[in-house]
């Protein structure tokens, strides 16, 4: 019942940050306490569940983000894992990134991606019959990602359960919150400060040097 009334809730706060998500700048996240504090909205289900999550995240990596949003993508993606594994199981959390991008995955050691949704997973009200399930999740979720300029997919084998990853734009080079990013090398091997002080000034300027 608690995982059902987190998932509604969850929802209902995408549907309403998406309409207003127009009018809002991204901010500067720390990853690993984004991330946390998902999976401390989960930790009671987990538990019951003797659910074991295990992160795997890099210190101090900022991406810019709207955080509320972003977070109910991860809880959404724990809340699925969750469900696959009623009885007992593992989630791994983890993150990769390079210069320009960061990818998250989260898997579990549950069942695995029901063949029947496999090819419409992303599709609204898209559901194995799951008795909490509405379909909406992921594709929320995923219009999530993709506002942020991101992708979002599956990886599923039956034997080895379902494993979800997100790809986001890494959040250039400045001061937040108490964090420091390195500088990204030039050509020239000196670095830049970006030119604005907007995360959205500093992604625009992070795709200009990319494709210039």
């Amino acid at each position: 019942m608690y995982g059902a009334s987190l998932r509604i809730k969850e929802l209902l706060d995408e549907i309403l940050n998406r309409w207003a998500s127009r009018e809002r700048e991204a901010e500067f996240c720390d990853l690993r306490d984004l991330i946390t504090s998902a999976v401390d909205k989960i930790a009671v289900i987990a538990e019951s569940q003797s659910v074991r999550i295990v992160q795997n995240l890099p210190d101090r990596l900022v991406i810019a983000v709207e955080r509320q949003r972003m977070q109910s993508v991860v809880v959404n993606l724990l809340v699925n894992a969750l469900e696959a594994m009623p009885t007992g199981g593992t989630i791994d959390i983890s993150a990769v990134f390079d210069e320009y991008s960061i990818v998250v995955h989260v898997c579990d050691s549950g069942p695995g991606i029901a063949p029947e949704i496999r090819q419409r997973l992303f599709q609204p009200f898209a559901t194995a019959g799951k008795a909490n399930g509405f379909g909406l999740g992921l594709a929320l979720s995923r219009q999530a990602v993709i506002d942020r300029g991101g992708e979002m997919w599956a990886e599923s084998s039956s034997h080895q359960g379902a494993c979800f990853a997100f790809r986001l734009p890494r959040a250039i080079p400045q001061k937040c919150s108490g964090l420091m990013l390195m500088p990204l090398a030039l050509a020239g091997g000196e670095s830049e400060e970006p030119p604005g002080t907007t995360p959205a000034a500093a992604l625009r300027a992070q795709r200009n040097r990319q494709f210039s």
